[in-house]
């Protein structure tokens, strides 16, 4: 009885300490590596938040990439032109002034390295 519960508590406890395994990056997509983002133990909440973000613009710039091991050096300059020719607002409302988007903003992006990869890093700088 007493080894049963040594045994059982142990069980408990390499579980709740296992580190967390990522998808295989070749067949992750976006959803996937996002959900194994959140149970990353080591992230601090800022830095997820910055990862997401990073995801989303990539997404936005080329909604046809599925994957991060989808992305080429071809398309990480594709994504760096486009994102640098396109604009933002500050407020949501229809008339609200449009911005344009900084090289440092860019950089940000490609240079997270959840989210961008090596294809991605050859793009900068965003300049």
């Amino acid at each position: 009885m007493k080894g049963e519960a040594r045994q059982a508590a142990t069980d408990i406890i390499t579980e709740a300490y296992r580190p967390v395994v990522p998808a295989e990056p070749s067949r992750a997509t976006w959803d996937t590596v996002l959900a194994d983002l959140d149970g990353t133990p080591d992230l601090r909440p800022d830095s997820i938040r910055a990862y997401r973000t990073a995801v989303q613009a990539l997404r936005k710039v080329l909604p046809n990439v599925t994957s991060p091991a989808d992305i080429t050096t071809a398309l990480a300059h594709r994504f760096k032109r486009d994102f640098l020719a396109g604009t933002y607002t500050r407020g949501k409302a229809s008339d609200a002034k449009e911005y344009r988007r900084s090289p440092t903003s860019c950089t940000t992006y490609l240079r997270s390295p959840f989210a961008v990869g090596e294809a991605l890093q050859a793009a900068r700088p965003c300049s």
